[in-house]
């Protein structure tokens, strides 16, 4: 991450302006995306970390995150100020769009086979589900895999 040399080095498959207006993202099939300053359409960084082929890119509603996705089958969120990686979230298909919802706590997603993925981006919302849907007290050994605790509390 960081400035680069110019521009793409395969075709440009997608692009987005940020809220703001003062910057836009490219998605390409270089498996990059470039975040460009409006003002001069500077190179400002390049984000690197899929290993296939972007097929969109979408900002937050407040333009603090940048999401990418593409041919890997993975979904990467990237913080745009300094275009540090933060998360990827899987998919068991290509990804061909990606949206947030306006408030922040979902990712929506499209495969290449049209069938509809909502990730929950809140790490506490997450667990809250996650438990709400456990039908049984979780082992010791699933603690330490999933949860990176020794032991449960008994419920």
């Amino acid at each position: 991450v960081g400035p680069s040399q110019a521009g793409h080095t395969d075709q440009v498959v997608d692009l987005e302006f940020s809220p703001d207006g003062s910057l836009l993202a490219t998605a390409g099939k270089d498996a990059s995306a470039i975040l460009w300053s409006v003002d001069g359409y500077e190179e400002l960084l390049r984000l690197v970390g899929h290993t296939n082929a972007l097929t969109t890119a979408t900002f937050d509603l407040d333009g603090a995150t940048l999401a990418t996705a593409g041919l890997d089958a993975t979904i990467k969120i990237w913080e745009v100020e300094s275009g540090r990686y933060l998360l990827t979230l899987p998919s068991r298909r290509p990804i061909t769009d990606i949206a947030f919802s306006p408030d922040g706590r979902y990712l929506a997603a499209t495969d290449a086979t049209g069938h509809l993925i909502v990730y929950m981006l809140d790490p506490d919302e997450l667990v809250a589900e996650a438990q709400r849907r456990l039908t049984r007290q979780l082992t010791d050994a699933e603690c330490l895999r999933y949860l990176h605790t020794e032991t449960c509390s008994a419920a």
